[in-house]
């Protein structure tokens, strides 16, 4: 903890956010969560996008602030678009749940997607699970095909079915 402290009292972005893990956690330091969340605060203010994703979490879980599911989408949002791949993660869990946002499945599959595609697996898992049968996902939007042979939710559809579930990822 002394060498991150070291950093962000630096300026250094990335180690006011890994010293607000420290806190969050009370590795190496007294835990305190407050501490952690100022440390993010002021990680993800400065475009750190680690910092934005643990005060997603904070927000999320309500930990040392009101929990905010709105604000831990946003935040989610801001650190997925810096390449933050659990970001993209949970913001998908968001949309798929509607969390703080409202549910959109299409969304929710493009970001299960773009975290797969980078390597997430667990990203994977969850798109398998959301076109089980069951799921009921095979909505009207993910049904409609456009011009490009590609269907909304970024599913290739078979122009005789239209069945999204029968086919294969793009």
């Amino acid at each position: 903890a002394f060498l991150f402290e070291r950093a962000c009292d630096g300026d250094g972005l990335l180690g006011c956010a890994n010293l607000g893990v420290s806190y969050e956690h009370g590795d190496g330091v007294m835990q305190d969560p407050a501490r952690a969340v100022s440390l993010y605060e002021r990680a993800c203010g400065g475009g750190e996008m680690l910092g934005c994703h643990n005060l997603g979490s904070m927000y999320r879980t309500g930990t040392a602030v009101t929990e905010d599911l709105a604000a831990a989408a946003s935040l989610y949002w801001r650190a997925c678009e810096g390449s933050v791949l659990l970001s993209c993660l949970n913001l998908a869990v968001s949309y798929e749940l509607g969390e703080g946002v409202a549910q959109d499945l299409a969304t929710a599959v493009n970001l299960y997607l773009r975290a797969c595609e980078s390597g997430l697996t667990l990203a994977c898992d969850r798109i398998g699970v959301i076109y089980e049968p069951a799921a009921a996902v095979a909505s009207a939007d993910a049904q409609v095909t456009s011009p490009d042979g590609f269907g909304r939710a970024g599913w290739v559809v078979d122009s005789e079915t239209t069945d999204p579930l029968s086919e294969a990822l793009v």
